[in-house]
C-alpha cells in the first residue's frame, strides 16, 4: 500500500479494511512515500501499534507510486505466492483477499496476473 499525505481517516479506513481481512496468512507492507503530514505519519504509527503482527511498514523518499510499489515488494516476504497492491484510500470487503486467493488456486498455472475492478464512491454529486 503507497502512502503519501492521505487524509488521515481515509488512511485509517483502508489500513483497517486491510488489515482485517479474514484470509489468514496476510501481511500488510506499507511504503511511506515521504509524508509531510503529521496526521499521515500518526496515522500509521497507530496502525502498526494495532496490528503488529500484520503490518509491514517501509520508507521510500522517491517520490512516487513506482517507487513506492517497489519498496513495498523488496519489503515483503519472499516466500509469498500471492501479490495483492491496495491504495491508501481503498474500502475493502472483509473477504476480499480471501476470495482473491481462492480465484488464483482455481486458475491454470499460466495466468500470473489477475486485474479486477472497482466501485468508486462518491460523496457529493459530480456534474457531467
Amino acid at each position: 500500500m503507497p502512502v503519501r499525505d492521505t487524509v488521515d481517516s481515509w488512511l485509517w479506513i483502508a489500513i483497517s479494511g486491510a488489515a482485517n481481512q479474514t484470509y489468514p496468512n496476510l501481511d500488510l507492507v506499507i511504503c511511506d512515500n515521504g509524508s509531510t503530514k503529521a496526521t499521515t505519519v500518526e496515522t500509521l504509527k497507530e496502525s502498526i501499534e494495532t496490528w503488529p503482527d500484520r503490518i509491514v511498514l517501509t520508507r521510500e523518499e522517491k517520490p512516487g507510486t513506482a517507487y513506492a510499489l517497489d519498496a513495498c515488494l523488496k519489503a515483503a516476504d519472499p516466500d509469498t505466492v500471492f501479490l495483492t497492491k491496495n491504495d491508501s484510500d481503498d474500502i475493502f470487503h472483509q473477504d476480499r483477499e480471501r476470495n482473491r486467493v481462492r480465484l488464483f488456486e482455481t486458475l491454470p498455472p499460466q495466468v500470473a496476473l489477475v486485474y479486477d475492478n472497482f466501485f468508486q464512491l462518491v460523496t457529493e454529486p459530480r456534474p457531467f
